[in-house]
């Protein structure tokens, strides 16, 4: 199995445990990356926007017929209240300013939308028996680490009020 059907797998679980909670109709992936999720969201009729800040990424994504905009997603002239579901998926991690980013995610939201959002744990059993080992310290690029904690504190404080916090076994 390629890497793409693996992600692709992974993010049709996603879509699914999306439309068991909600009826979304748009959806804005920030660090979408090459499109991976933006296409299954696009297959399944979602009207989908993505975010990357990197310029490859979104020249890629956009060669396959994605809507997708270069830059941080606090930066860009989005409506505000235009997304039924936002997605961050591995990239609060890489983000300068997570408050700032979760501020103007909420702004974007809908009344009664969703955030979707993964990051590694640092309080994981992996994290836990791997010490410095563990790949989210390996990982340069991880400005951040979180926890269940830590990113509950964070949402409230932006104003999010129904949080629900789980924990996935990895791709």
């Amino acid at each position: 199995m390629s890497e793409a059907s693996r992600y692709r797998e992974y993010f049709d679980t996603i879509i699914a445990i999306i439309r068991k909670h909600k009826k979304p109709t748009t959806l804005l992936d920030a660090g979408c990356g090459i499109g991976v999720f933006l296409q299954a969201v696009k297959d399944v009729g979602w009207k989908a926007i993505g975010v990357d800040r990197s310029k490859s990424a979104v020249m890629y994504a956009r060669s396959h017929g994605l809507d997708v905009r270069l830059g941080k997603i606090e930066e860009l002239p989005l409506k505000k209240e235009s997304f039924d579901v936002i997605t961050l998926f591995q990239t609060i991690e890489h983000i300068e300013d997570p408050i700032k980013t979760l501020k103007k995610i909420y702004t974007l939201l809908r009344k009664g939308g969703t955030l979707v959002m993964t990051t590694p744990n640092e309080q994981s059993v992996m994290a836990t028996l791997l010490g410095k080992s563990w790949f989210g310290y390996r990982n340069t690029e991880h400005l951040y680490f979180f926890n269940k904690q830590s990113l509950m504190t964070m949402q409230k404080r932006v104003g999010f009020k129904r949080i629900r916090i789980a924990s996935e076994n990895g791709r």
